[in-house]
């Protein structure tokens, strides 16, 4: 009778220890796809804001009074807002350019990233020139 009452608990502790083994190699599986899934979803978030500046400016090369607020591609939830700061090209002061900001957000699952292009247009000539592209706080 000791020797089955011993190779019972031998059996429960080696069941219990794969067990933990098991456990651990899951969740490091689990770990490892998420933190994947998280680093592919936030490059899928940002290119959807770059596509949203870049929209934004095709925009604004048709139209250099172009203001509005849109959504582009609804699949990866991308918004895009763009503000002319300034009078428009064919007011009082046309040959002066202006100033405009563009800024768009792509959310991708749970990531979140934010553009934001600052673009001055020439309203005599119609360029669009493009002085900065800054990543920011998507909150």
């Amino acid at each position: 009778m000791n020797k089955g009452v011993v190779a019972l608990v031998t059996v429960l502790l080696l069941g219990a220890v794969l067990t933990e083994i098991a456990l651990a190699g899951m969740f490091v599986v689990y770990v490892l796809n998420t933190s994947s899934f998280g680093l592919r979803s936030s490059s899928v978030a940002l290119a959807a804001a770059q596509s949203g500046v870049d929209d934004a400016l095709l925009q604004l090369v048709r139209n250099k009074d172009y203001v509005g607020s849109y959504s582009l591609l609804p699949s990866l939830d991308t918004t895009v807002d763009v503000v002319n700061a300034g009078l428009p090209c064919g007011s009082v002061l046309p040959i002066l350019p202006k100033s405009v900001t563009i800024t768009s957000k792509g959310i991708a699952g749970l990531q979140r990233r934010k553009l934001q292009a600052d673009v001055v247009v020439d309203c005599a000539t119609g360029e669009v020139r493009v002085v900065s592209i800054k990543e920011i706080s998507a909150i």
